[in-house]
């Protein structure tokens, strides 16, 4: 059954494997009536929503896949880029399984997160801020499958939001030494903290390749190293969390 529970050690074959299981269109139809049984009572409307969005939702799954198949060994210059789009359709897939009728209105489909749009001279990943939308997937994301609302306007700066992944602690001290890792903002899950961080890199990567490329020369940016260590880990550890979601919530609802 794909929704044992997952072992403690993976790897990107193993998960892998696990979604495409899920992507058939058996499992997938499974996996989606499950869900639609926390909505509703009524069989033939459970049957009747999760009939029509059984081929959606295994596409966002498969789309997920290949960007992130595809990611794993890509040069680093468009990294970013494919992660982005990998982590917006396991969003999605997971966004279907809580709203039958996703997406209701074009407004869901914005991304839902800004950042500075002209950069400053002397550029620091760190430095930036990344600004909570009113609508968009982001924020619709946090609401409907986390109910975890995020503050609309509110902005969280990259340092802030890089320390909130353990892994990088002792990188980040070395990298930026006696800078503030830690703030008032409250902690976020990880799945958005990674998105927030993805979404800001692939704005660089997409529309200011000047910068993008400065701090991907490692004699001239030290963040390149952690940089590079972020997409490392969202990589191998973004699919994981979207996996376990799926697997921990229906093993909740079969108990």
């Amino acid at each position: 059954m794909i929704h044992q529970s997952l072992p403690p050690l993976y790897s990107w074959k193993e998960i892998k494997g696990r979604f495409l299981l899920l992507a058939s269109e058996e499992q997938a139809q499974q996996t989606l009536t499950r869900f639609y049984r926390q909505l509703s009572k009524d069989e033939k409307t459970i049957n009747h929503w999760a009939y029509g969005n059984t081929i959606k939702f295994s596409f966002f799954i498969r789309h997920a896949i290949t960007f992130f198949n595809e990611a794993n060994h890509s040069v680093l210059m468009i990294k970013p880029l494919l992660l982005f789009y990998g982590l917006t359709n396991f969003k999605k897939a997971l966004l279907l399984l809580y709203d039958p009728d996703y997406p209701k209105t074009s407004r869901v489909l914005q991304h839902g997160l800004t950042t500075r749009k002209k950069k400053k001279i002397a550029y620091r990943f760190a430095d930036d801020e990344i600004k909570i939308q009113r609508e968009g997937l982001l924020p619709y994301f946090a609401k409907q499958v986390l109910h975890q609302p995020l503050t609309i306007n509110a902005k969280y700066k990259v340092i802030k939001l890089l320390s909130q992944c353990s892994p990088l602690k002792s990188s980040l001290r070395l990298v930026y030494q006696e800078e503030k890792l830690t703030g008032t903002e409250d902690p976020l899950h990880p799945l958005l903290t990674y998105h927030m961080l993805m979404y800001c890199l692939s704005m660089l990567c997409r529309y200011d390749t000047e910068t993008w490329g400065e701090l991907l020369d490692p004699f001239l940016s030290p963040e390149r190293h952690i940089i590079d260590q972020f997409l490392e880990l969202a990589s191998h550890q973004y699919p994981y969390l979207i996996l376990k979601h799926i697997t921990s919530t229906a093993e909740q609802i079969d108990q």
